[in-house]
């Protein structure tokens, strides 16, 4: 009788979905705590919110270009932990581990329990998912309230209870103002909705256009540009592109083979295949429309080239293909009457495979990060720390790669009024374009340090003579400190300047 009630106790899907809950955790926890991903944009994201600080006001901190929801609700969490840099890797993964419910119970009304569970497990797995989860940007509670509301949607379509439908208008609206990019899904919600009733899908498509229409709203207002976001995003990504700063794929299936190498080869073309199956077999096939039309999209703006094939942007789609990779190969067991469990079990292993490719391959993100967050960075970083004082400024100029600048303000731990970095990108904006110009940048900020990057644009700019240890020049006193040698990101030669 024990024996029985045990494994009625384990078959418990409360269970299993607890156990699921714990195995994901412990994945990211274990990479969060193994590397850094504290870098380039992601850092970005944490400085804007430490500025929130200083000026709460929304409209002095909309971003056209990242969500002002997420820069708001990582303030108060870095508020509440007062920590600048694993406080809000840790946001993102409370994000990165409960992503496992809603994807759960979407793919368990869409298709069943088992294939739920299987698919639970390629996810806990998946490598890019895993970094997004540890790394301070919005992708991973993008990837959590899109699920929420595609599980509230179906289960609306399953039970009909208009609660859900709210609910799912509701959890739209947070993920459409957290990556733009879910916007698309719009007109497929309503479409979804009109065949059964007109004007329950019109009213949900009301409620979807809420926090959307708000954002371009605050446009029209800010930039004067109804569609400034998207204009702006497309002119930097042609520009990038066109310049050849960025690698460029002109091929019309390009997102195919990015999906192939972030993914995994297993998982993407067996993935895609189950989707045509379950189109030609009318079956399941509601969650692969959501696939089609991103890819479409993603497709259409790379042809017109206002976007770049970044794999950060891949990732909710291979998220979507995970359960029909697993329908497939369902499929097939049912097809040849194989022993379900070894089948299954076979095909999550063998993505595993793909995944330790996807997760060393040098052209992804994974080296990039092991390589950004060195030893030399954190000297500096503590140097900062140790030296600057609460009501003195430092320039901190970025390397050629704009990578290790924001990184080495955060470890720092020091405020944003304090510090003003200086990318190459941008450099016109900081008057450094010109060495008539910066003169007047340093006077009125008359920071008392400059670190100053020997490989950046400054330093091209200004020509400094590096082998001097103290010159005069504007008016101003440089007298060199520290020097420190950052190997293919350059050397920092840190100055203290006097007026």
């Amino acid at each position: 009788m024990k024996c029985l009630e045990r494994a009625a106790w384990l078959k418990s899907e409360k269970i299993v979905i607890f156990l699921l809950l714990l195995l994901t955790a412990a994945v990211r926890i274990t990479f969060l705590l193994n590397f850094e991903t504290l870098t380039g944009d992601a850092s970005s994201y944490v400085i804007q919110a430490l500025e929130i600080f200083d000026d709460p006001s929304i409209l002095c901190n909309f971003s056209n270009i990242s969500s002002t929801l997420f820069q708001y609700a990582l303030a108060v969490w870095i508020y509440v932990w007062n920590d600048h840099v694993i406080a809000p890797r840790f946001f993102s993964l409370i994000f990165g581990v409960l992503l496992i419910l809603p994807f759960y119970g979407t793919v368990k009304i869409i298709f069943n329990p088992r294939i739920a569970f299987f698919s639970c497990i390629i996810l806990i797995f998946y490598p890019l998912q895993v970094i997004q989860s540890c790394a301070p940007s919005s992708d991973a509670a993008y990837y959590f309230f899109i699920f929420c509301c595609l599980y509230y949607f179906f289960k609306y379509k399953s039970d009909h209870l208009v609660q859900n439908l709210y609910l799912s208008a509701f959890l739209f609206n947070i993920a459409a103002v957290l990556r733009f990019e879910s916007w698309v899904f719009i007109p497929i919600f309503f479409l979804f909705l009109s065949f059964k009733n007109f004007k329950v899908a019109f009213v949900f498509l009301i409620l979807t256009m809420i926090l959307p229409g708000l954002f371009l709203l605050i446009n029209q207002m800010q930039q004067h540009d109804l569609l400034y976001t998207f204009n702006m995003s497309g002119r930097t990504s042609m520009k990038s592109i066109l310049e050849g700063g960025l690698t460029y794929d002109s091929r019309l299936l390009s997102w195919f083979f990015l999906l192939c190498k972030s993914t995994g080869n297993a998982l993407t073309i067996v993935g895609c295949v189950g989707i045509f199956s379950s189109i030609i077999l009318r079956r399941h096939f509601q969650l692969a429309i959501f696939f089609i039309v991103l890819f479409i999209a993603l497709t259409t703006n790379s042809v017109l080239l206002r976007m770049v094939h970044h794999e950060r942007y891949s990732i909710l789609l291979g998220i979507l293909l995970i359960p029909y990779a697993i329908f497939f190969v369902n499929e097939v067991v049912l097809f040849f009457r194989i022993k379900h469990k070894l089948m299954l079990l076979f095909f999550v292993i063998l993505p595993m495979f793909d995944f330790g490719f996807v997760a060393f391959n040098a052209t992804l993100t994974m080296p990039t990060i092991l390589q950004l967050i060195t030893p030399d960075m954190k000297q500096v970083s503590h140097w900062l720390k140790g030296n600057v004082a609460y009501n003195e400024k430092f320039i901190l100029d970025n390397d050629h790669f704009d990578a290790l600048g924001a990184s080495i303000f955060l470890y720092s731990g020091l405020l944003p009024r304090q510090c003003c970095i200086l990318n190459n990108f941008s450099a016109e904006d900081y008057k450094i374009e010109n060495k008539e110009k910066f003169p007047i940048f340093l006077w009125s900020m008359k920071p008392t340090y400059l670190l100053l990057n020997t490989s950046s644009h400054l330093q091209r700019v200004l020509k400094f003579n590096l082998g001097r240890k103290k010159f005069y020049v504007w008016g101003i006193t440089f007298e060199f400190l520290r020097y420190q040698d950052m190997n293919a990101f350059g050397q920092y030669l840190i100055y203290r300047l006097s007026y």
